[in-house]
């Protein structure tokens, strides 16, 4: 049987060039051991947002973070997403080498990161760079500023944002962030930001924010969940202290979204209450009610298999979350989420177990249904995930 050998050599170093900046790289870098993505079936119209599990990228991954996130949904827009580097739709790109610079020096924040990735699948070798700095504004808040970089031997593409986030109380935080994304092939220079306060004390939580993505701010090097929308949120929330049932706290909230087109059609709106439970021995749950509606443009494919068409549709959803403490041997959690919408109904219910054997092993199982019946078709989809780590000391452990 005929047989070819290949020979690949790597290596990675760490230098702490002074104290508290850290100088990392890598050449031909194996990532065999990262944990493989979870399985997930996309109830949703936009793309899945999947975490960084490379350990390269992983450390100090905060810094390099300029956008927004949000809350149970995938980040409306983040200037910098490391997984754009060296995986694609079509599998893993082979990274060549990268060096990044990360820490603190006085007050100032640092971050720097240059990557080269090998061609493959169809696309041509390409090299990403990112800087970043943040500036300490008083005890916790800063001014920052972000420079991204992605070009190969057809085109670049430079897209740059600052932000800030500024205490003018000890509870009072304000928030924001400006982008400007390059022109890039036939897609036309744009912009995005954002101005988000938030409000908090030991009783009340209010949050509010206003954002804008143009319709053409598709950044080389980061995640944009939709463009061409402008979107306003609020969100108060109250809690409560009842000596009665055990409860430690009980919290009662609502909110809402509006979003529009950048030039003022109305897409999606939505309004949600709901109340959530926490009792002195760890134990949680909660529960909330949203209706809204959703203005399709354009058709898709919901979970990559039923069509729906364009049109206006009304929303409502009830979802529910419930855990035990964390400190338990034995814990289990669970969510459940059953819609109303595209004119049909989709249900998920996410049901996990943990068990701790000594300080050593940990184990648990999840299972995971997914059920759409819609006008143009219907499924059910389970994904039925095992988990176990197995610690044999603090410094060697293993993981399936």
């Amino acid at each position: 049987i005929p047989t070819e050998r290949q020979t690949s050599v790597g290596f990675d170093a760490k230098w702490e060039v002074r104290p508290g900046l850290v100088l990392d790289g890598t050449v031909n870098p194996d990532f065999a051991q990262v944990e493989a993505d979870q399985e997930i079936v996309n109830l949703t119209r936009f793309d899945l947002f999947l975490p960084e599990q490379r350990e390269f990228f992983l450390e100090n991954a905060g810094i390099f973070q300029l956008g927004y996130e949000g809350f149970f949904e995938p980040p409306p827009f983040l200037l910098f997403f490391s997984r754009r580097i060296g995986i694609s739709d079509d599998g893993e790109i082979p990274v060549m080498g990268g060096a990044r610079l990360t820490g603190r020096a006085g007050k100032q924040t640092i971050g720097l990161l240059g990557v080269l990735t090998d061609a493959a699948f169809e696309e041509p070798r390409t090299s990403f760079a990112t800087a970043r700095l943040k500036r300490d504004v008083g005890t916790s808040g800063y001014v920052g500023a972000m420079l991204t970089d992605r070009r190969d031997e057809l085109d670049a593409e430079t897209d740059a944002g600052a932000d800030f986030s500024l205490w003018p109380t000890p509870r009072l935080n304000v928030t924001g962030f400006a982008a400007y994304t390059s022109a890039y092939r036939d897609r036309e220079a744009d912009k995005a930001y954002r101005l988000g306060a938030e409000y908090r004390n030991d009783r009340v939580w209010a949050q509010a924010q206003h954002m804008l993505v143009g319709p053409h701010a598709e950044t080389g090097m980061g995640f944009v969940t939709r463009t061409d929308v402008r979107r306003t949120d609020g969100f108060g929330q109250y809690t409560f202290r009842p000596r009665l049932l055990g409860l430690r706290q009980f919290q009662v909230f609502g909110g809402g979204t509006w979003l529009t087109r950048v030039t003022g059609e109305e897409q999606d709106a939505d309004a949600f209450t709901g109340l959530s439970l926490e009792w002195n021995s760890g134990e949680t749950a909660s529960v909330f009610v949203s209706t809204g509606f959703t203005q399709l443009d354009e058709e898709f494919d919901l979970a990559d298999r039923i069509p729906v068409p364009p049109g206006r549709y009304d929303l409502r959803r009830l979802t529910i979350f419930g855990g035990t403490s964390p400190s338990r041997r034995v814990g289990a959690r669970v969510m459940a989420r059953f819609s109303e919408e595209w004119d049909g109904r989709t249900n998920l219910v996410d049901v996990g177990s943990r068990v701790s054997l000594g300080k050593h092993l940990t184990a648990g199982v999840g299972w995971t249904m997914s059920q759409a019946d819609l006008p143009g078709g219907s499924f059910t989809a389970h994904v039925v995930g095992l988990r176990a780590t197995l610690a044999f000391s603090t410094r060697l452990f293993t993981r399936a």
